[in-house]
């Protein structure tokens, strides 16, 4: 029988052969892209201090949320990935006009292998 992931036509280094990590990083993009948007020529977003922990923050809550574990059923059900920890978003300013972001999403091991080592004991141990 044959198991395999999805085909990304991927580099051979690349993080993103698997298709578990491709969706995930693309579902962090689709929620940390609206509120990068709404900081454009927002001075709220400024190089001091306070606005970047704030910023970096805000921008955190979609990974706490995809973070959380659900239970269902009597049953605990893992969030998409491990909870960020700080240093997982960085704010870099390329000039003054121009801030980059940085996320480091780190997803669960999730076995896609499993062995069973089986060993037989045929020894007599009739001991009375």
């Amino acid at each position: 029988m044959y198991w395999g992931d999805g085909n990304m036509l991927d580099t051979p280094a690349s993080d993103y052969q698997v298709i578990e990590y491709l969706r995930l990083a693309d579902k962090a993009a689709r929620l940390v892209r609206p509120l990068l948007i709404r900081r454009v020529a927002d001075r709220r977003l400024n190089s001091t201090p306070n606005s970047m922990a704030v910023n970096v923050n805000a921008l955190m809550a979609p990974l706490r949320q995809m973070a959380k574990s659900v239970k269902f059923a009597g049953q605990v059900f893992p969030g998409e990935i491990e909870s960020p920890k700080d240093g997982d978003i960085v704010l870099t300013w390329k000039s003054k006009t121009a801030v980059e972001a940085y996320i480091k999403l780190k997803p669960h091991n999730c076995p896609k292998d499993l062995t069973a080592n089986i060993a037989l004991d045929l020894s007599n141990d009739d001991s009375e």
